[in-house]
């Protein structure tokens, strides 16, 4: 046996991670290194090209679509494309093995412009810390709002991340006008499939659209504080890779912060002044992010007479309360039952609004292991996990959520001893 599968978390059902890993570095490798039998006769397939202007004077990145036309089963190629400036090149793209219907990365994939190659990746092995920086590998607006992922062949103003081999310019290159540029990009899966696209770029006058966002200017260098009367947002140096353009209104007991265009490196702080109420109240209440017509809990503290939340995204944010314990409902047992025949026993516990913190079990006054599936709300408790001395057993169960509030369960069951 190499391990229980379980369905916690938010997988779509019961499976088991398979790593290979450096010892030393912790990196994950790439099983595929170790000549393992997956049979793989399908070449990556390219859905759409797109070409970057990252240098320009807007501070949104501008891209545009450019359609692709099938050359052969591996091979595209475009119309002539006449631009200038300082380019970059995006794929959407995806690679399959045979056997699955899984859409995978690609294992490499090589840019090259009139020969010269400018960008070189290769997913040989990953480094987790390079999992903050993935958000700035795609084109992020489409990424977050269209759930479309445009994966980048340049990456700018930051260390490269460990599957970059080689990058020239940062993956960026220049059409100057009047010259001609022949420009291959070239993707290939483990087993050596490949695909590609050719292009040729011819230099000519290109006027790029006005960034049309209007806002607080954040600069990635610098601490930023807004204020209003009861509400306040912090900006530590860093919250974003670059620079940031964002609207953010303080209305009532509602705070408006947007537009989600730009990726976060780190968090930035919401805060509510604490009104002046009763220790229940302040312990109950909680800044919550508004998802349409529901709030969302948010882990908050009180400091410095303000509730303080840290998020990683935008949104409306409000003072929600919660005041109501959390339900405890027991499933297949009922009080005083015998339980003899019993393997195991179900309690369900939810709350309707900010979530379970903790619970803590009992029988007979000493700790059991109770196994939580939150997809189902639901407490699990093995009997094989104790010896009963007695056929009689008080159980108790304790249950808190995120502000604080308790419910308690308490009931009798009873158990022969010594069971076969």
């Amino acid at each position: 046996m190499i391990a229980f599968s379980g369905n916690t978390g938010s997988s779509s059902g019961p499976h088991l991670h398979f790593e290979i890993r450096d010892t030393k570095t912790q990196k994950p490798i790439n099983p595929l290194l170790f000549d393992l039998p997956v049979m793989d006769s399908q070449r990556p397939q390219i859905q759409k090209l797109f070409l970057f202007y990252p240098r320009n004077e807007n501070i949104l990145v501008h891209s545009e679509p450019v359609a692709l036309q099938k050359v052969s089963d591996s091979t595209y190629t475009t119309r002539l494309l006449k631009t200038s400036g300082q380019i970059g090149i995006g794929l959407q793209m995806f690679d399959r093995q045979d056997l699955s219907y899984s859409k995978n990365g690609i294992f490499k994939a090589h840019v090259k412009v009139n020969g010269v190659t400018i960008a070189n990746y290769e997913f040989d092995q990953l480094d987790y810390s390079d999992s903050d920086k993935l958000f700035i590998m795609v084109d992020y607006p489409n990424f977050v709002n269209r759930k479309v992922k445009i994966q980048k062949m340049f990456f700018q103003n930051h260390e490269p991340l460990s599957f970059i081999k080689f990058l020239k310019n940062e993956g960026v290159f220049d059409i100057a006008i009047g010259k001609s540029y022949l420009t291959r990009i070239e993707i290939e899966d483990f087993s050596g499939n490949s695909s590609s696209i050719e292009m040729y770029i011819e230099g000519a006058p290109k006027k790029l659209p006005k960034n049309p966002l209007e806002g607080k200017l954040i600069e990635p260098q610098r601490d930023y504080l807004f204020e209003w009367d009861d509400k306040e947002i912090y900006f530590p140096k860093k919250t974003f890779f670059g620079n940031a353009i964002l609207q953010m209104e303080g209305d009532e007991n509602l705070l408006s912060i947007g537009p989600d265009l730009f990726p976060f490196q780190k968090e930035y702080e919401i805060r509510f002044k604490v009104n002046p109420k009763d220790s229940l109240y302040k312990k109950q209440t909680f800044i919550a992010k508004k998802n349409e017509n529901r709030l969302m809990y948010l882990p908050t503290s009180i400091k410095e007479n303000y509730w303080i939340t840290k998020v990683k995204g935008m949104g409306d944010y409000t003072l929600a309360r919660d005041s109501i314990a959390p339900k405890i409902q027991p499933l297949n047992f009922k009080p005083n039952q015998w339980l003899s025949k019993f393997k195991f026993i179900r309690i369900k516990i939810s709350d309707d609004f900010s979530g379970i913190k903790s619970y803590r079990g009992t029988i007979n006054g000493e700790w059991i292991l109770f196994e939580y599936e939150p997809k189902r709300e639901e407490l699990t408790y093995q009997f094989s996990d104790k010896i009963f001395k007695s056929a009689k057993h008080e159980l108790r169960l304790e249950v808190e959520d995120n502000t604080g509030n308790k419910a308690i369960y308490e009931t009798t069951f009873l158990r022969k001893y010594n069971l076969e």
